[in-house]
This record gives structure tokens, sequence and C-alpha cells, in this order.
């Protein structure tokens, strides 16, 4: 794990909270000195310059960059012109289409793919100057991946190209969404965890207990854990997630929307 920055955040005191925002939208200068409220911000690269991204870095926001691990949506052309056929994940010889986001499921066994999330990450977040990259859609290998041996050998993929990642980037803090039967070993090249779908309801539940009880002892050896709720204005959401130690976010719209009452 990345040493430094991050460390201030567990001196903080109680009535302080640590506050973060994932924002995928367009930037201008207002966004950008309204995201500067926060500890810490998720945005999409594609929108920002190096220029913002230095000028929020120097409010003391830290700016983590997005990149999706597991598919590829439509919207991302310059990454689908860099694509082979190889890269697509074909489990019954055809493509695997998610129709909700117009995106498909990627093989991360492929080298050229990995290599194209590399040039991604490489262009879009270490040549802007961003602190860290938020590695999106992991938990598709687990969740979607069917196939015992596909997603073994996916998962083993997935690692190995996490372990090149911190030895091309050792200063790049980085977030890990979801993919909780990866985290334990993934914990040793990312600093964070985010529990998107986070609700109180976990904190009861016997999967939840599990999960919560791997994630408290990876967190005693520096992992830091967040939490996002899609349900608006669940306070409950929000205390359970302080009781375990995670930084909290209620955020039941798009993260492209720009929703002013999120800033409050």
């Amino acid at each position: 794990m990345t040493p430094g920055w991050f460390d201030r955040w567990r001196g903080k005191a109680a009535e302080d909270e640590r506050k973060f925002m994932i924002y995928y939208g367009h930037m201008d200068d207002e966004k950008t000195e309204a995201l500067s409220r926060f500890d810490l911000v998720v945005v999409e690269p594609l929108h920002w310059t190096a220029d913002r991204v230095d000028r929020l870095k120097r409010t003391g926001t830290k700016v983590i960059g997005y990149l999706s691990v597991m598919e590829w949506a439509a919207w991302n052309v310059p990454r689908g012109d860099a694509l082979r056929t190889a890269d697509y994940y074909r489990p019954a010889g055809e493509k695997l289409h998610l129709p909700q986001w117009d995106a498909y499921l990627m093989d991360i066994r492929e080298k050229h793919y990995q290599n194209v999330l590399f040039d991604e990450l490489e262009q879009r977040i270490v040549a802007k100057g961003m602190d860290g990259a938020f590695l999106d859609t992991v938990g598709d290998i687990e969740e979607r991946v069917e196939s015992p041996v596909d997603r073994a050998e996916m998962m083993h993929a997935y690692l190995a190209w996490l372990s090149e990642l911190r030895a091309r980037h050792p200063a790049l803090w980085t977030m890990q969404n979801r993919g909780f039967e990866l985290i334990g070993n993934a914990s040793r090249d990312v600093d964070a965890f985010l529990w998107e779908d986070w609700r109180a309801e976990w904190a009861a539940d016997p999967w939840g207990k599990r999960q919560l009880a791997m994630l408290q002892s990876l967190r005693e050896n520096g992992l830091e854990l967040f939490a996002v709720s899609g349900r608006p204005g669940a306070e409950g959401d929000r205390k359970a997630a302080k009781r375990q130690g995670m930084t909290y976010l209620s955020r039941h719209d798009e993260y492209s929307i720009w929703v002013e009452a999120h800033l409050e």
C-alpha cells in the first residue's frame, strides 16, 4: 500500500467527518470550486485537463481518476478504437453485452487488453497529474463470470495486472470498487476499497457480516474503506458506515449528473 498523504484521514476528529464525492460529468470553473469542498473526488478523466487537476489539487483535494477494468462502454470511443476481437469475453462464443450501460464484459486474461488499460491509465490519469486511480467494475469477475475456470483465471490475471500497476506507478493511490473475493489478495497492491450499494442492513446479514469482518481485518493492516449508498436520505446507512470506519457518500442518482444537494 502507498504510505503518506492518506494517513491524515485517520487522525481527524470524530466531528470532522471526511468527505468524498463521485462525479463523472463535464467540468467548468464553478464545479471545480464546488469540488474543492471535498477531501477526495473520483472523476472521469476525459473531462479534465492537467491544469484543472492542478488547480483542484492546490486546494488540498485529492483527485482520483476513473478506470473501468472489466467493462468497455460505447461512450469510451478512444478505448473502443484500441480493442481487438480477442479482448472481449465470449463465454458462449458471443460478446457479453450489458444493455443497461451499453457496455461489454472484457477479458482481463488478454495481455493486449491489459496494455490497453495501462495506456488509458497513463494517458488520462498519470499524465494529467491525478493522485490516484479508481478501479471500477472489478466485481464483475465474481458477479458476471459464471465459469469457475474462467473466473479463477481472470482473478489471477487481475491480480497480476494490479501487481504490475503498482510496480509501474508505486506512488499512485488506488481504490477498488467491490470485488469482495479479490480484495484479500488485492489489498497488497491497492490502498482502498469501495462498497458500492452499501446498506445498513448488511451489518446484520450473514454474508454481509463475513465481508465486514474480512474488511475490518484488512483495515487494521492499512486498507481504507469507503461506502456509497443509493438510497436518498438514509441516515441509518451513514451511521452504520461510520461505525465500520468507512468514509460515506449518499448518491442516489447517476454519477454523471451534477446535483447541488450533494454539495451540502
